[in-house]
């Protein structure tokens, strides 16, 4: 089945910002004084589209009314090794995962 970025969109909407955040960071550039810079908002589906494709990194809080409700892991180093000894975590204790890996970066999440 071939996805639209619509499809792409819609998901990460469902899974990531269902409990509608209102504030989001943008990861930095290697060398800034700070790894992310937080703004007030919510991110639109232009930056949604960029988060997904690699082009930049954003992050939310995932707590909502105290309760997390998903935790996303960044997979810097051991992919794809990493993803698949947390996928196998996940399946044992029965909660649903997903994960991507780039092979040309060297990470996923």
């Amino acid at each position: 089945m071939e996805y639209t970025q619509q499809d792409r969109l819609s998901f990460f909407r469902r899974a990531f910002l269902r409990h509608q955040p209102q504030r989001y960071a943008v990861m930095q550039p290697a060398g800034a004084d700070r790894k992310y810079s937080e703004y007030r908002g919510t991110l639109s589906d232009t930056q949604i589209a960029a988060h997904l494709t690699g082009r930049s990194a954003y992050a939310v809080p995932y707590i909502h009314n105290q309760r997390g409700n998903v935790l996303a892991l960044d997979i810097d180093a051991g992919a794809p090794a990493a993803a698949l000894a947390l996928l196998r975590l996940c399946d044992q204790r029965g909660l649903w995962a997903f994960a991507q890996y780039d092979e040309q970066a060297g990470r996923g999440y």
